[in-house]
């Protein structure tokens, strides 16, 4: 489903440039008014219809007299107060689920702009951090985007053990998960994606010292012509712990790769991220269909926590490198060995489960199988997690099979997509093996 919107969005979008393109009109604000209203006309289609969500423009406030500067788009739910004789409105913000800045053209400057401007909302949020409506809510998605991207459960009942870089990392995912989902759209922009890239880093770099972009201060999501930049914060793209450079006081191993691009079509990408948080608040988990597309991402900025604040890291890449590899892949399980089948099973049974067991060591080393390889295979899947010795599953909705071939597989499948893969896993083999009967009365 998800890619027969985006289809129908980028649509509007091939049919309505052109349109915009054509027109006499001159004055500056009537074409930003333009462009505005046709983003907004793609976020109003974006959203499902039985959701009781609007596309506004205007202003987000805090309750407290503060207000963000104007914003072209917002996403919101309830009630705001209409500012007399205009089509703008205030929205509190705690029912703004997305705010949206649209250029005709993203480049450097019109950048900077964008973050500016998304900067006044985060303003109003950092306002909020004590109201006890978000201090109440459950962080268990968090939680979860910890673990597949460090590999450790988040000890909970006493998170003052973990270290700097971890706590950094954890800290960022309780903001965003909360977050209102800020996103830039640029209709028109960088020809390349690794210019696209360069421009990025190149403005981080003439602000350092002066600007705070740090992981949780970037938007979610910021789109230039054909190509997108999507920070990955489990919402619902996730970066795992990589290798990066070795610099004296961090650990070359322990890099989050939080902000990455893609040349895939970007209606795609921001129906994940928007999609994502409205399945959250609603639990609407058909939105996805029968989806088993995966959209890849190139890294761009790693960042390590430290106690003087993030550090971070450029991946550079040349549009050769980067348009190497297809931009989409398909979905699949993972597959894993009997062994490591069977330590699963365990886990589940038990909840959390130690390779040091006696009657496990033993069984694992009968086999000619290392305790110590299985684990690092099972974290690798980011279905299962590290919590000191012991593992414990962290996908939401953990399925298992033994396929007809002899093959094991688990998946998450808190949308069906498990279930999905199997189903056409399923009908693929039952085609070959009409195949082969139709052969064989040939």
């Amino acid at each position: 489903m998800i890619r027969t919107v985006a289809d129908l969005l980028a649509q509007i979008v091939d049919d309505s440039l052109p349109l915009l393109a054509a027109s006499d009109v001159t004055h500056a604000p009537t074409i930003g008014d333009m462009y505005e209203g046709l983003s907004a006309e793609i976020l109003r289609k974006a959203i499902p219809g039985r959701i009781d969500l609007r596309v506004v423009t205007g202003f987000a406030v805090d309750g407290l007299g503060n207000r963000s500067g104007q914003l072209d788009c917002m996403v919101v739910r309830g009630q705001g107060v209409q500012i007399p004789f205009t089509d703008s409105y205030e929205w509190n913000i705690k029912d703004v689920i997305a705010v949206v800045e649209v250029k005709k053209t993203l480049r450097k400057s019109e950048m900077s702009d964008a973050l500016e401007q998304l900067q006044s909302v985060r303003v109003l949020e950092h306002n909020l951090e004590d109201d006890p409506d978000i201090g109440s809510t459950d962080v268990g998605s968090a939680l979860k985007t910890f673990a597949q991207i460090t590999g450790r459960v988040a000890p909970v009942d006493n998170l003052g053990s973990l270290s700097v870089g971890d706590s950094s990392i954890l800290q960022t995912l309780l903001q965003e998960q909360t977050a209102v989902i800020r996103i830039v759209i640029g209709l028109h922009g960088y020809a390349t994606e690794e210019a696209f890239r360069d421009g990025l880093v190149n403005l981080l770099e003439e602000n350092l010292g002066t600007r705070a972009y740090s992981p949780a201060e970037l938007p979610q999501l910021i789109i230039s012509g054909k190509y997108s930049l999507a920070k990955m914060n489990g919402r619902p793209y996730v970066g795992r712990l990589a290798d990066g450079p070795s610099v004296p006081g961090l650990i070359p191993g322990e890099w989050w790769p939080f902000y990455c691009s893609s040349p895939v079509n970007p209606l795609i990408v921001l129906l994940e991220v928007l999609w994502y948080r409205i399945d959250e608040l609603y639990d609407i988990t058909d939105l996805w269909g029968e989806d088993l597309d995966l959209e890849l991402f190139h890294p761009l900025l790693l960042g390590q926590g430290t106690s003087a604040g993030w550090h971070a890291y450029f991946v550079g890449g040349s549009e050769a490198q980067l348009s190497s590899a297809p931009p989409m892949n398909s979905w699949q399980p993972e597959f894993i060995s009997a062994e490591e089948f069977v330590v699963v099973q365990r886990i589940c049974q038990e909840g959390s489960y130690n390779l040091e067991n006696p009657e496990m060591h033993a069984w694992l080393q009968g086999r000619g199988v290392s305790p110590a390889e299985v684990r690092g295979n099972l974290l690798r899947t980011k279905l299962i997690a590290a919590e000191g010795d012991f593992l414990r599953v962290v996908a939401t909705d953990l399925g298992m099979a033994i396929l007809p071939s002899g093959e094991y597989i688990i998946g998450e499948n808190n949308t069906g997509r498990f279930l999905r893969w199997i189903e056409l896993y399923a009908a693929a083999r039952k085609g070959e093996r009409g195949s082969e009967v139709s052969e064989g009365w040939d």
